[in-house]
């Protein structure tokens, strides 16, 4: 609780960053489609777990950072002969220009 209001604990924060972790590991082991059902059912329930909370930028702060993780599974796993940029606006990324 802060102020008197529900927030997630740091702790429980960090162990949840690092369950991302654990479920998008950037090796070829497993398929794309395969993580991303493994992390979507970990997720809902997480979400739904912490869903009374005050501060939805919590929430936000676990999707960002499951968002980058994912990026960085594609970027790692690239092959040269296309190219990068092509291949994250085909699987939808947005790109920040300026600024």
């Amino acid at each position: 609780m802060v102020n008197g209001a529900i927030a997630i604990a740091h702790k429980a924060l960090q162990a949840d960053t690092d369950k991302v972790k654990a479920l998008t590991p950037q090796g070829a082991h497993k398929t794309l489609e395969t993580n991303l059902k493994e992390l979507n059912q970990w997720y809902v329930s997480w979400a739904n777990y912490y869903s009374l909370t005050y501060y939805p930028s919590q929430l936000r702060k676990i999707e960002a950072h499951i968002r980058r993780r994912l990026r960085s599974r594609l970027v790692y796993q690239q092959k040269p002969k296309k190219p990068l940029y092509h291949s994250l606006v085909k699987r939808g990324s947005t790109t920040k220009t300026g600024g």
